[in-house]
């Protein structure tokens, strides 16, 4: 009926094979109760607490610092356990621009793994010539770990990357998000939430 309606056609005419992707394109769900505004704010708020009964862990924001994120569009994230603590961070990129990659993704920067039976000694050896270098290589690597019940592990680093609309002016108005952007933020952070600590969630979400 819409190749009919297309062509102006007197008759329901042939569907080829490749009329299909044409005239029916993939259409998302609509939300299944009318939903107020749905700010990025909102959005983020409804994730935190779903992550909260489901497992115990918030998502809550943090500044950054001079020269850690590329763009001023990015904001950062911590994922903390209520009974562990901090389990690892999230850059979020969502707004479309110039020279950005397009779709979606989610990038680990950082992987979550145990460290504390690391050989660091035998690591290190080829540098140990050089204290100064050496020293620097542990005190970068002991700032992102953290002690849990099973071990030490190197907390993970994450990058949400999407293509939202940005708001016209965002000092007066919250970017307001359409129903499919909302079931793709919730895609990817399935993504990111399965990079934190493999043994306080990968064992729970699987």
């Amino acid at each position: 009926m819409r190749k009919q309606a297309h062509l102006n056609a007197d008759s329901l005419p042939i569907i080829q094979a490749w009329d299909r992707d044409y005239y029916c394109p993939p259409e998302s769900p609509a939300p299944p109760i009318p939903l107020p505004p749905l700010t990025l704010g909102t959005v983020f708020q409804a994730l935190s607490r779903l992550f909260k009964s489901l497992y115990g862990i918030t998502l809550r924001p943090v500044e950054l610092l001079p020269g850690e994120a590329w763009h001023s569009d990015v904001k950062k994230l911590e994922v903390v356990d209520e009974t562990d603590g901090l389990l690892g961070w999230i850059y979020t990129d969502l707004f479309a621009r110039r020279n950005k990659s397009s779709g979606a993704a989610h990038y680990t920067v950082r992987c979550s793994r145990r460290t504390d039976d690391d050989d660091e000694a035998g690591d290190l050896l080829p540098v140990e010539n050089d204290r100064q270098l050496t020293e620097l290589s542990r005190d970068f690597e002991a700032g992102g770990r953290h002690r849990f019940p099973s071990g030490v592990f190197q907390l993970p680093v994450v990058v949400l990357m999407t293509e939202f609309s940005p708001p016209p002016t965002p000092s007066l108005r919250p970017a307001v998000l359409e129903w499919h952007d909302v079931l793709t933020l919730f895609h990817e952070m399935g993504h990111a939430m399965h990079c934190m600590s493999p043994v306080h969630l990968n064992h729970v979400m699987s």
